[in-house]
């Protein structure tokens, strides 16, 4: 019998809910917190009693579970979620916060496994150095997100008026996605965007000095080396750490050289428990999707791009070097 959207969305709330705490843990809380006895909880964990409204916002905000997690649809078409579509972003802060809420609630899922294909340099690199980092998200409130306060603005990350989101939010991020293992397809022009912006806003006037803009191009090349170095390992880590010695905080970083399929920027969570779909739509904006059909649509996507990409992370030594002379190359000689 196939179930229902009610049913689909309470299911999901309880199993990340058990995925956070386990079922032994979890019962008393839930207990206290929709103040039943175990019994009710437990009909409502078996889906033999339904979740009243009150009920499901009172279990989403005492857990902090994302509710872009909860809700989806089992439709044929598919169903995305897009939360600019609704409420544009107001500010770093705000964007970061969503950003930092998805990771907590994905580094809860077991066996947790990012796919993916990108064909410019993904932000979460650029969380590995304060400048660089600063800039891209100056680059989304001026172009994407056109917030008031860019205006008059020339980009300095000393009297950046976001800059205390770094170490508050933007380098937990990167540690996070740095600890998260991933299989990542990547085209050749991943720099190029962002060589881009950095003449750009250089050209307009709209970055502080020449200094500034020489750092972004020398972290951007120490970027570059620093990858070159995770794919030789065959793990991430932060570039702070000098090297990837604490296990726990480097994820298995498989890297494929994209040469021939057409890509945009897609992230396919993968676990047992709960699997979902970013993509991005006006970068860094992006929709999201648990649809079943389009999960795994999106599976069999990226196996078709593993198939007909190069991998270049550990043993390819030779492929390697080339693929990330070039991306020096498009660096430092901008096209």
């Amino acid at each position: 019998m196939e179930i229902t959207a009610t049913e689909q969305v309470q299911q999901t709330l309880f199993r990340l809910i058990m995925v956070q705490m386990g079922e032994k843990k979890a019962l008393p809380v839930l207990c206290e917190v929709l103040s039943l006895n175990k019994s009710a909880v437990y009909s409502r964990i078996n889906g033999s009693k339904t979740l009243s409204l009150e009920e499901l916002l009172i279990l989403i905000q005492h857990f902090q579970i994302n509710s872009e997690l909860v809700f989806a649809s089992q439709s044929q078409e598919g169903y995305f979620r897009m939360q600019a579509l609704t409420r544009r972003v107001r500010s770093g802060r705000e964007f970061m916060s969503n950003i930092d809420a998805h990771f907590r609630q994905l580094s809860k899922l077991p066996g947790l496994q990012l796919w993916f294909s990108t064909d410019e340099l993904p932000f979460f690199y650029c969380l590995n150095f304060r400048e660089l980092a600063l800039f891209k998200l100056f680059t989304y409130a001026r172009i994407n997100w056109e917030l008031p306060y860019t205006e008059k603005i020339r980009f300095d990350p000393d009297t950046f008026p976001e800059r205390e989101l770094y170490d508050e939010l933007m380098r937990p991020i990167g540690q996070g996605y740095a600890a998260l293992p991933s299989i990542e397809f990547w085209t050749d022009d991943i720099y190029y965007n962002i060589v881009k912006q950095i003449h750009h806003f250089t050209a307009t006037g709209q970055i502080a000095s020449p200094v500034v803009a020489q750092v972004l191009i020398e972290q951007l090349n120490a970027l570059c080396e620093h990858q070159y170095n995770m794919a030789k390992e065959g793990v991430k880590w932060l570039a702070s750490q000098k090297g990837p010695h604490n296990n726990a905080l480097c994820g298995k970083f498989e890297l494929y050289h994209n040469i021939m399929a057409p890509s945009n920027i897609t992230i396919l969570a993968e676990s047992s428990q709960h699997s979902g779909v970013y993509s991005i739509f006006d970068d860094p904006n992006f929709l999201y999707s648990t649809d079943p059909s389009f999960v795994g649509y999106t599976q069999q996507w990226m196996q078709n791009i593993r198939r007909n990409s190069v991998k270049i992370s550990e043993e390819s030594e030779h492929l390697r070097r080339i693929y990330f002379n070039r991306l020096n190359s498009a660096i430092s000689n901008p096209a």
